[in-house]
C-alpha cells in the first residue's frame, strides 16, 4: 500500500526518484563528485583548524640592517604609532637582522576588519618616515597571525670547513631573507651558533692617564661611520653595549676601529688602540642547536594564517636544494616538516573513507540482494 499525504497526494520518495530518473541521478552524482574533488584540492592543507583570532602582524624587511638598528629605527617607531589605534590589548615586537615583526593583539570584542583598515591607513602614513634602501626592502605590511601556527618546516644547516660564526652570518644575512620572501611565508627565524661580536676591552689605567672616560669611548664608536655588529665596551665591572656598523669587510673593520680617534691630549691624537684591546670574537652562547648529535644552525619557516602549508613546505624544500647547489658544501637538511604529517593524516582519512564506503555497500547489497541497486544507493 502506497504511503499518502493527508491531502491524498503521494509522498516524495528520493529512492523512487533516483530509480525512475537514472540519467538525472547520474548527472547529479557526477556534479557532486566534481565539486567534492574541487573542494578537496582547493582547501588549504594544514595541521590544525583555522581559528579566527583578533590579531594582525606588521612585517618590515630591510636586508643588511643589523638587529639593533631594526629595533631602533623600525620596530620601536612602529610600536609607538600603532599604540594610538584603539582596542589594542598589547604588542609583541621582535627584531633580527634585516627583519622586523610586530604582532598586534586586539581585544576580542573589536571589529578586526575595521582595525585592519585603520592599521593599513596608519602604515601608509608612516612608511615614508622610515629609512629607505634597496630593491629588496619592503614597506611595513599587514600579515595574518595565528598564535596556533608554529614553523611549518624546520631546517638544520651545516657547512663543513666553515666556522659556525661565519655560517650563522651567512644564514642571517643571505639565506634567511630568501626564505622570508617565499610566497605565503609569514616569517622565518634562526637559532643556534655563536653570534660574531667585536669587543672593546678598555684599560682603566691607560684611560685615566689620557684623561678619558668610558662614556667618551662609547660615544666615539657610536658616532663613527661603521656598519657591523658590535659588542660590549668593558671597563672592569662597567659595561656599555655599542653598535659597530661598518660597510668594510674585516680585517679593515678592525683596523679602522683600532685607528679610531677618541680624544686629544697635549696636541696629540689618542686612538682607541692606545687605551683598549679590540677582539673579534663572539657573544656569550646561552643556547644552541644540535641535529643528529652535531652542532648546526636552526631555521624555521612559519606560514601565513590562510596559507597552504603543503605549498609552503614544497617551496621551502626547493629553495633548500637551490641553496645547496649555489653554496658548495652547504647542507640544508629537513629537521621537521608538517607536510609529512598532513600527508599521513590525508592517507589515513582516505583509507577510512574507502573502508566506510565498502562496508556501507556490503550492508546494502546484503539487504537489497542485487548489485545494480547497491551501485545506485552507494552513488
Amino acid at each position: 500500500m502506497n504511503a499518502r499525504q493527508p491531502n491524498g497526494g503521494r509522498r516524495f520518495s528520493l529512492p523512487r526518484f533516483a530509480l525512475s530518473h537514472p540519467h538525472a541521478t547520474i548527472i547529479i552524482a557526477l556534479i557532486m563528485v566534481i565539486l567534492g574533488v574541487y573542494a578537496y584540492l582547493a582547501i588549504p592543507a594544514r595541521m590544525v583548524p583555522k581559528i579566527p583570532s583578533p590579531n594582525v602582524g606588521v612585517v618590515t624587511q630591510f636586508p643588511g640592517m643589523s638587529a639593533e638598528d631594526m629595533q631602533r629605527y623600525i620596530t620601536n617607531p612602529l610600536e609607538k604609532r600603532i599604540q594610538i589605534v584603539g582596542g589594542v590589548s598589547y604588542l609583541l615586537g621582535t627584531s633580527q637582522s634585516g627583519y622586523s615583526k610586530i604582532v598586534v593583539y586586539f581585544d576580542y570584542d573589536v571589529d578586526l576588519q575595521k582595525k585592519q583598515l585603520e592599521m593599513q591607513a596608519l602604515l601608509n602614513e608612516i612608511s615614508n618616515e622610515l629609512p629607505q634602501a634597496g630593491p629588496n626592502t619592503t614597506k611595513p605590511r599587514l600579515v595574518h597571525v595565528n598564535s596556533q601556527n608554529g614553523p611549518s618546516i624546520q631546517f638544520a644547516i651545516t657547512r663543513p670547513g666553515m666556522s659556525r660564526t661565519a655560517l650563522k652570518e651567512l644564514v642571517n644575512n643571505v639565506i634567511l631573507t630568501q626564505f622570508q620572501l617565499q610566497p605565503g611565508v609569514l616569517s622565518a627565524s634562526t637559532f643556534g651558533g655563536p653570534t660574531r661580536q667585536i669587543q672593546v676591552e678598555v684599560d682603566r689605567a691607560k684611560l685615566a692617564a689620557h684623561g678619558l672616560s668610558i662614556l667618551a669611548i662609547g660615544k666615539a664608536i657610536d658616532s663613527a661611520n661603521f656598519n657591523h655588529g658590535g659588542g660590549p665596551l668593558v671597563d672592569g665591572d662597567n659595561r656599555i653595549d655599542v653598535q659597530i656598523n661598518s660597510e668594510f669587510e674585516e680585517p679593515q673593520t678592525l683596523q679602522r676601529l683600532r685607528d679610531l680617534p677618541v680624544g686629544h691630549k697635549g696636541g696629540q691624537v689618542i686612538y682607541l688602540r692606545d687605551v683598549a684591546k679590540i677582539a673579534d670574537t663572539h657573544a656569550p652562547l646561552y643556547g644552541d642547536f644540535y641535529y643528529n648529535g652535531k652542532p648546526a644552525i636552526w631555521l624555521g619557516v612559519q606560514g601565513q594564517n590562510d596559507g597552504d602549508f603543503l605549498k609552503i613546505s614544497e617551496n621551502a624544500t626547493k629553495l633548500a636544494h637551490k641553496l645547496e647547489a649555489e653554496y658548495p658544501g652547504l647542507k640544508v637538511q629537513t629537521a621537521f616538516d608538517q607536510a609529512f604529517y598532513i600527508h599521513l593524516n590525508d592517507a589515513n582519512a582516505m583509507e577510512e573513507f574507502i573502508k566506510a564506503v565498502l562496508l556501507a555497500s556490503l550492508v546494502i547489497v546484503l539487504f537489497l540482494g542485487e548489485l545494480g541497486g547497491t551501485v545506485i544507493a552507494a552513488a
